[in-house]
């Protein structure tokens, strides 16, 4: 992630709202639960554009067009430039784990490697 973010001269962050507990609540968190090292990127809460609040657009696209029939392609500020940085990211973080001679492992004291990593 790391590397993938410097290549395309992206911010990395902690989890913005870890009270949501997201990351449990999402798709890889299957791959987490038997052991394999997984994250959840999101494009995340930080704008160089000081007229952009990405946190109040956030708040407002979740309580009025999440899992609504209005969550669709036609959405007001959807920024398509930056949907592909978001994925050029996810594809490069890919690209680059396939690359590398070493498999993924969890970070040093993760709680999530303590609890489901297989332990050898």
């Amino acid at each position: 992630m790391k590397r993938a973010a410097e290549r395309l001269h992206l911010h990395l962050s902690p989890d913005p709202m870890p009270e949501q507990v997201i990351f449990i609540r999402s798709d890889q968190y299957s791959f987490v639960k038997q052991g394999i090292p997984a994250v959840f990127p999101t494009p995340g809460f930080k704008s160089n554009d000081s007229k952009i609040d990405p946190t109040a657009i956030f708040k407002d696209w979740e309580a009025t067009r999440y899992h609504q029939p209005q969550d669709d392609m036609q959405q007001p500020g959807l920024d398509f430039d930056q949907a592909v940085k978001c994925a050029q990211f996810a594809y490069l973080c890919g690209w680059l784990i396939t690359q590398d001679q070493a498999r993924p492992t969890w970070n040093a004291r993760d709680f999530f490697g303590e609890h489901y990593a297989k332990k050898m």
